[in-house]
């Protein structure tokens, strides 16, 4: 009887470890999903604003407006200036 109660704590244990370690590469793996996330939103933000630089620079080369180009780009006075 003691040996069948031995068996038995070890295969519990034996679950329980198993069941943490899976818990474990869940949780790694839904922040590596949400990282994986992240790094796509903050790319296409950069390219969102890297176009917007080129259509300004484009803009600034025909001589347009600083207004014009402001309100085409939504790009700032200072970021505009930066540009020059």
């Amino acid at each position: 009887m003691l040996e069948v109660n031995q068996d038995n704590e070890l295969r519990v244990k034996a679950e329980q470890r198993e069941n943490a370690i899976r818990a474990y590469k869940s949780e790694i793996e839904g922040s590596r999903q949400e990282g994986i996330k992240q790094g796509i939103e903050q790319g296409i933000e950069q390219g969102k604003q890297s176009e917007k630089i080129e259509i300004a620079k484009n803009m600034l080369l025909d001589k347009e407006p600083i207004e014009k180009i402001k309100r085409y780009t939504g790009l700032t006075l200072e970021e505009i200036e930066e540009l020059r």
